[in-house]
């Protein structure tokens, strides 16, 4: 469809499936075309308004609308609607201060107390309410904080701590790197004896505090040990199990029995490790995917990076803070500890 024959108007829609009412200043004694799309211009189709009428409908014949740059049948049916979000106002801060799961089909207010409704059902919001229960399903708490002081340096991150009264899951990640920080990972900061908190746990004068843990995702090569390079295989056998041999001593390389065997380009070979029988002679759980000039490389077999993995470094941390205590708790500062990261060439004084 060319401009010239679109009426020269672009219609917009948030909810393809219920268009759509043509209110326009046009000639209403002659057929018009519009060009319709969504604000992120996911498609372009063509909708008809017919002479006399002020309403309009989408044309749904073949290749008459554009999807991804190619012609494409577009149809009411296979338009998808945009998300809905329910999100709060605090009139007196003239701020947006949250956003909820819940989607009411509509809300009202009688004196002071607030209604939604669900299904046609009526539901008081009340602050004796179960806290993070909606229309009888429970949701969890959020929230994001981007700790991004001095943007240009590069930081080694090394601790975070909350300051309320509720111990919070954490996902921890930047450009590169992830990891994540359990409810019972915190200790309250005045405690001396170290003692971790679990969800419930209510405190208030010291600061909730956790070391951030190292990274746990596929790019975190710390807690690799190179263990050389292979000179032959030993199938299984007489109750022994299969073997590995290395150009090099194996036995006193710090690997842990059960590690998993790697590849040094990444490539899983699914073997552990079961033992050390000679000097060179490494005992595994099988050969497959390993052959003679392999280097490979031991990796533990269960998720240790919170210890062992590397540390997270980068201009940026972000952190997602989750809750799913029923109870009303209190969040009131997020804070992270973080040095110079002396690993690059600094772009700061």
């Amino acid at each position: 469809m060319n401009w010239e024959d679109t009426g020269k108007g672009v219609i917009f829609v948030d909810h393809p499936r219920e268009l759509g009412f043509v209110d326009a200043n046009i000639k209403h004694s002659d057929n018009n075309n519009f060009l319709v799309t969504t604000n992120r211009n996911e498609f372009y189709g063509k909708m008809l308004s017919r002479a006399g009428e002020r309403t309009g409908e989408l044309v749904e014949t073949t290749d008459a609308g554009s999807r991804g740059g190619s012609p494409s049948t577009i149809t009411k049916g296979a338009v998808t609607t945009e998300s809905k979000d329910t999100i709060a106002y605090d009139i007196n801060g003239n701020v947006w201060t949250t956003k909820y799961s819940f989607i009411p089909e509509d809300m009202t207010h009688t004196f002071e107390d607030l209604l939604s409704f669900n299904n046609g059902v009526p539901y008081l919001h009340s602050d004796a309410a179960t806290i993070n229960n909606f229309y009888g399903s429970k949701y969890n708490s959020k929230i994001t904080v981007i700790s991004k002081v001095n943007p240009s340096m590069v930081k080694h991150f090394k601790g975070l701590s909350l300051e309320g009264n509720s111990v919070w899951s954490a996902a921890l990640s930047n450009s590169e790197q992830s990891s994540s920080i359990t409810t019972t990972m915190w200790r309250e900061q005045s405690l001396t004896d170290g003692s971790q908190l679990q969800a419930g746990s209510g405190f208030r004068e010291g600061m909730l505090y956790c070391h951030i843990p190292g990274d746990t995702s596929a790019n975190s090569h710390l807690d690799e040990i190179t263990l050389g390079t292979v000179a032959s295989t030993i199938a299984a056998g007489g109750g022994v199990d299969a073997k590995i041999v290395f150009d090099s001593n194996i036995n006193r390389v710090p690997f842990n029995i059960g590690d998993k065997i790697y590849k040094d380009d990444g490539t899983d070979t699914g073997n552990t490790v079961t033992g050390v029988h000679k000097n060179k002679e490494l005992l595994v759980s099988g050969l497959t995917g390993i052959a003679a000039d392999d280097v490979l490389v031991a990796r533990p077999a269960v998720d240790t990076g919170h210890i062992t993995g590397d540390r997270l470094r980068d201009y940026y941390l972000k952190i997602e803070l989750t809750n799913g205590e029923t109870t009303r708790t209190e969040l009131y500062a997020v804070n992270t500890y973080f040095d110079r990261s002396r690993l690059h060439n600094d772009r700061v004084n």
